[in-house]
């Protein structure tokens, strides 16, 4: 007797890196060099060296492109000028590193969550079922994608790699991911029989069935949590890549679309109709340059997260813009699936070897450009930490495997984009940042901790103020108040059955301490979302900190991003001066 078990075979091939130091050795040399040129011998003398170890070094060195060999004014070894600028700044070595691949062919149980390598079991087409077989149906789930076959590769190589080595990804654009069935004999599992690598749970079911007889039904797999929300990516932050207003967001989304040569992904919450007055002249300039993009031979991925749609609305004007875009070429991939989220996310090559994304508050493809949005761009690897967070985004929607496939080859190319071993030095006002990207779980508690932890000043900045508003932001604005003095909260508008006067009476009975300030004129409103604290922590977020809960069940429904860094508050508080806050601006910002 035969148990067919679903399960999906990935074959990839996996990249695993191996890290390691210099040894003192080569920065003595480097130093020596410094002072003045010299050769090998001459350095192994003055620093009481054996020749044959610093002849090695300084092979080594020269193969990294830190010493040269200069010709005048006499043939001698020097520091080259990039090793040179690293030490005067007073940085050490960077760590080497070498990468080598390797095949790897998994099948992941979806009966009971094991991992096999493929040697391990015998696996058939679903096309290919033996006659008097057993059959376990495929879960009612999405397929899996790249990311969560990655997460599993990483789990089963952790045992298995040499020593010093750790598994780094996998090539996803080579990747195959095919529906099987693992072909169990019952007699054998009767006996104890299992393949190496069987979950307790497979071993469990398989008996209980041979016990009861009773059909197995596998269940959906958990949704894969993605990497990037735990592990916080080393970046950096420039002022202008703080993007504050409606016409900064418009000009710098033409920009970069203009500059994509490969690859445009846009997740907007909304979606603009044709004919929506509203957002007319901001969305057709949007419209505009994505169809210059597709003429250009660039393939444009577009999303929307609402699932507020009832009558399709958002459907439809996706559908419009799909046909419209498809009239400028054929690499158009308009999804007419919502992801369920808030987020709002643009991803785009920038017509090199690098990538550039942008994340905040902005509603891309709905947007009319008026109101105060904020968002941050991002730079170069940390936007392979984005292309995961897509992935899993989007990994609710059947019909953008193709579009998950191109975010995965992007990531690929970012993060095997060979790094030089000295990075240049860094322009002047760029600040060096931990970069960690927030579920929606996450925002709460920091916001609390954020409270907690200021010693001068505390800022939050939503969009509305709903019935969340006293537990979410004035508890803590209340808190932070009895220590210190500058504690401000910034609105645009009351949600759902609260009132002006509700937001207005909140803030009193916080203990009066609070700067409440409603953001709204004429021609714009506050739709952007922030938290800061002191002078080095931000957080520029898709979520309302007003009028909105989180769920551990979904944490992909809002995204954020922690920002910390020397002096990264003090550029966002200049924005909001400059922007929200000053009398020039019309009076837009009045005290509640």
């Amino acid at each position: 007797m035969t148990l067919l078990i679903p399960a999906v075979w990935y074959h990839a091939r996996a990249v695993i890196e191996r890290r390691w130091g210099w040894s003192p050795i080569e920065e003595e040399i480097l130093l020596a060099l410094r002072e003045r040129p010299g050769t090998s011998a001459s350095v192994a003398n003055e620093l009481g060296i054996p020749h044959q170890v610093a002849g090695a070094a300084v092979s080594r060195l020269m193969r990294f492109g830190l010493i040269e060999v200069r010709i005048a004014p006499e043939p001698a070894l020097a520091m080259t000028e990039a090793a040179r600028a690293h030490l005067l700044a007073g940085r050490s070595l960077p760590e080497r590193a070498v990468r080598r691949e390797m095949t790897v062919s998994i099948v992941f149980d979806k009966l009971g969550g094991s991992v096999f390598r493929r040697r391990e079991v015998v696996i058939k087409p679903v096309k290919n079922i033996p006659r008097g077989a057993t059959i376990v149906d495929f879960p009612d789930d999405e397929a899996e994608t790249d990311s969560s076959m990655e997460e599993r590769v990483r789990h089963l190589l952790s045992s298995s790699l040499r020593p010093g080595e750790v598994f780094a990804m996998v090539r996803a654009n080579r990747s195959l991911i095919e529906k099987r069935f693992i072909h169990l004999d019952l007699e054998r599992a009767r006996n104890g029989a299992f393949p190496d690598g069987a979950s307790h749970a497979l071993r469990a079911a398989v008996r209980e069935h041979l016990a009861s007889v009773r059909l197995l039904t596998a269940r959906p797999s958990e949704p894969a949590r993605p990497a990037c929300l735990d592990t916080p990516i080393k970046t950096t932050l420039a002022q202008d890549q703080i993007l504050f207003g409606g016409g900064d967001h418009l000009a710098r989304l033409e920009k970069v679309v203009e500059a994509a040569r490969s690859d445009v992904f846009v997740l907007s919450t909304f979606v603009a109709a044709q004919d929506d007055a509203n957002a007319e002249y901001g969305q057709d300039r949007v419209w505009t340059a994505l169809e210059h993009a597709v003429r250009r031979g660039v393939r444009v991925h577009l999303f929307f997260g609402s699932s507020l749609d009832d009558e399709c609305k958002h459907t439809r004007a996706m559908g419009e813009l799909q046909n419209r875009l498809r009239a400028a070429g054929a690499g158009v991939a308009a999804h007419l699936e919502p992801v369920h989220s808030h987020a709002k996310i643009v991803v785009a090559d920038d017509g090199g070897d690098g990538a550039l994304a942008l994340l905040g508050s902005c509603n891309w493809l709905q947007s009319p450009f008026r109101a105060h949005e904020l968002s941050i761009e991002l730079r170069d690897g940390a936007v392979a930490e984005c292309l995961d967070l897509f992935g899993a985004i989007t990994a609710a929607v059947p019909s953008a495997r193709g579009s998950r496939d191109a975010m995965q080859a992007m990531r690929t190319a970012l993060r095997l984009n060979p790094s030089r071993l000295l990075e240049p030095l860094k322009a002047e006002g760029t600040i060096p940042v931990s970069l960690s990207i927030l579920a929606a779980p996450d925002h709460l508690p920091l916001l609390r901790r954020a409270a907690h932890d200021a010693e001068e000043r505390l800022v939050v900045m939503t969009h509305r103020m709903g019935s969340p508003m006293i537990q979410n932001v004035f508890d803590p604005a209340q808190l932070a108040s009895e220590r210190i003095a500058t504690v401000q909260a910034l609105y645009s508008v009351p949600s759902g059955e609260v009132k002006k006067r509700d937001v207005r009476a909140a803030g009193e009975m916080a203990g009066g301490l609070i700067d409440l300030r409603k953001v709204q004129s004429k021609h714009a409103m506050l739709h952007g979302k922030a938290l800061l604290w002191d002078h080095d922590d931000i957080v520029v977020t898709s979520f309302n900190w007003g009028s909105q809960s989180a769920s551990e069940d979904k944490p992909l429904d809002e995204i954020g991003l922690h920002l910390h860094g020397k002096g990264v508050a003090d550029l966002l508080q200049a924005v909001l001066d400059t922007r929200v806050l000053d009398a020039n601006v019309g009076g837009s910002a009045s005290k509640v």
